[in-house]
């Protein structure tokens, strides 16, 4: 069996592939408009941590389980994106975790005080591309 290497995390490629999944849906909702079928808004939430995977079942059936907080305060992160409105919304772990700094614009979500975050207690971002490709 072979053993399985830890690779480094890069929060910078999660935070571009979630900005292209944004743009993607630019011309999904044209198409989707142009053939009269209901629109479609989508919003990503970006978190960075620590989990454990594991595999549970037999040979005839597996699945897979994700144990850590890290998991709830993901979800709580996506979740703001109905108050905030923002298309991708970024934890404080991932912007600092972040190696290519001059590629986005990151801005300081202000949460209300009857709007907050509930999941999650650290700064929330927006993010914009700064540059393009």
């Amino acid at each position: 069996m072979e053993s399985l290497q830890y690779l480094p995390a890069r929060p910078d490629n999660a935070v571009l592939c979630a900005m292209e999944m944004q743009e993607a849906m630019v011309s999904l909702r044209e198409y989707l408009k142009e053939n009269n079928l209901p629109e479609i808004q989508i919003g990503i939430g970006v978190h960075y941590g620590e989990v454990v995977l594991g595999m549970v079942g037999n040979e005839s059936r597996m699945s897979e389980v994700v144990v850590s907080p890290v998991v709830n305060e993901v979800m709580a992160v996506e979740s703001y994106n109905r108050v905030s409105g923002e298309g991708v919304i970024l934890s404080e772990e991932v912007v600092n975790n972040i190696n290519e700094r001059n590629i986005f614009k990151m801005t300081l979500i202000k949460q209300k005080k009857e709007t907050p975050c509930t999941g999650y207690k650290g700064r929330l971002y927006a993010v914009e591309k700064s540059v393009t490709f």
